[in-house]
């Protein structure tokens, strides 16, 4: 589509348009650049030129080394437009060619390796020089700049760049001088309109999503949403165009009134510190709580776990269990029974926890109270004057003994000689319990007992028989020929193997 095509008597437009489309098909090397202070129409026909020129495998650079607006953000302005020339300029390896028979290179991943085959020599990095070229522009596109001091700075501090390429200017309403190619189209609505119109002749298939629509920003904003005088037929023209390849003019409003909105915000912002004033900071109001009692705040709290008890000595340790032990009369005490070392003894370990005073006091077991004097040395309750001969305690002291009258004893004498010692009383009787037989002497004596047990035993037998055994009621006696042969035991059955899998 040519925007001759609507002119009736514009031949020289039709020329310069024509010189544009050459330009930029003969280049292979090709500059992109705005005015100083462009709008978002220059910026977005400034990246949607880039990325045309680079899908049609040129080397295309935009440079715009001032701020660029967030009215553009979602166009991705960082990955497109470049803050300076360097990556026009060339990088330059010299190598004396006597040393050198073949050049190659090899891309690996992300890296370039130059290979040089030296002749009948060796090469290292001595041999090698390194200096940077000439910029590599082959041509200049200039959207929206009338005169050369509205040229990039970035671009101005290498005049050469302008002297050496093809420049070529693209303009709405006045007809710059800066370059050898100079078009301007008045009818046309933005400059996005008039580079989709150079991208149709250079490749009609060339459009895609991320291209149409930075183009249709610019004519969006422009048109004011297509509500004004510059919305002429053509210009509905290639928005539809661009809306056909992918670009949405809903998406394309919003994103501009919101990135107005913040641009504005940030203006006013701006203009407010440079001129000073008066700032008010509203305070959110915070009620004061009133105070937690300090026993709330402990039990709310996090507390760190307490230590570990440090362990006891042995003198501590027999302290708490000397604490733990107390009477059944006195009243349970608080005090902790946590034993941290076990506890070591080194007296009697009895078990009653009584003194030894009261030991026997409070006793029930009429076996368990002891006399505190022994048996033989008290007097009897009923009479106590009829036996004169009365035995005395034992004593360690032996003239206790010779003062009562005793006699000596011996620890060798039998009891019959102690009794005949010492003058016993039951030896006046003439027998002896159960015998007949006089006791006489000793080994008579013996006799006599021995008879007299077994006499009694006899007795026994006689007056209490020892009782049969009850007969069985019920039984049936076995039968004597239960293992004979005629009745042979069962056969033993067969060792238990396992189901074979």
């Amino acid at each position: 589509m040519k925007p001759s095509d609507n002119a009736t008597d514009d031949a020289p437009a039709k020329d310069e348009f024509e010189q544009v489309v050459e330009k930029l098909k003969s280049s292979s090397s090709i500059l992109v650049t705005v005015s100083t202070d462009p709008t978002v129409d220059q910026f977005a026909a400034c990246i949607g030129l880039t990325l045309i020129l680079n899908k049609l495998n040129k080397h295309a650079n935009a440079v715009f080394s001032g701020k660029v607006p967030s009215t553009i953000d979602f166009l991705k302005p960082e990955k497109t437009l470049e803050k300076d020339t360097d990556s026009l300029r060339d990088f330059i390896i010299a190598l004396d060619k006597a040393k050198a028979d073949k050049l190659r290179y090899k891309i690996e991943e992300d890296i370039v390796k130059i290979f040089i085959t030296p002749y009948k020599t060796s090469i290292d990095e001595k041999d090698l020089k390194f200096s940077q070229g000439d910029f590599n522009v082959d041509a200049i596109v200039a959207l929206g700049v009338q005169d050369k001091s509205h040229i990039d700075q970035a671009i101005l501090a290498h005049g050469r760049i302008l002297h050496d390429a093809a420049v070529v200017s693209i303009n709405i309403d006045k007809k710059s001088r800066i370059g050898s190619i100079n078009w301007t189209d008045n009818r046309a609505s933005s400059l996005c309109e008039m580079v989709a119109d150079v991208a149709m002749e250079l490749d009609n298939k060339i459009f895609d999503e991320q291209n149409s629509t930075a183009l249709l920003t610019g004519i969006v904003a422009e048109t004011d949403r297509y509500s004004n005088d510059k919305a002429a037929p053509h210009t509905m023209s290639v928005a539809g165009l661009l809306m056909s390849a992918g670009a949405s003019t809903q998406l394309v409003s919003t994103q501009l009134e919101e990135g107005a909105g913040n641009q504005t915000s940030d203006s006013l912002k701006n203009d407010e510190e440079a001129e000073g004033g008066l700032l008010e900071i509203e305070h959110e109001s915070v009620e004061k709580k009133p105070e937690e009692p300090i026993a709330e705040k402990i039990e709310t709290e996090d507390l760190p776990p307490p230590p570990p008890p440090e362990p006891l000595s042995d003198d501590e340790a027999q302290a708490v269990l000397d604490e733990s032990v107390v009477d059944d009369e006195s009243p349970p005490d608080n005090k902790p029974r946590i034993m941290h070392k076990p506890p070591e003894f080194t007296g009697q370990l009895t078990a009653n926890s009584e003194s030894e005073d009261k030991h026997y006091a409070g006793s029930t077991d009429p076996l368990s109270n002891l006399p505190e004097t022994p048996l033989l040395s008290r007097e009897d309750d009923n009479d106590s004057s009829s036996s004169p001969d009365t035995l005395i305690p034992e004593s360690e002291d032996d003239d206790a003994a010779k003062s009562a009258g005793l006699p000596d004893v011996d620890d060798s004498q039998t009891l019959i000689e102690i009794e005949k010692a010492v003058a016993s009383p039951h030896l006046d009787d003439s027998t002896v319990v159960g015998s007949t037989t006089p006791a006489s002497s000793g080994d008579s004596d013996l006799d006599a007992v021995r008879d007299a047990v077994l006499q009694a035993e006899e007795t026994a037998e006689t007056e209490n028989p020892r009782p049969e055994p009850r007969e069985n009621i019920g039984s049936t006696e076995l039968d004597s020929n239960l293992n004979s042969n005629d009745n042979p035991p069962p056969p033993t059955p067969p060792p238990y193997l396992p189901p074979s899998s």
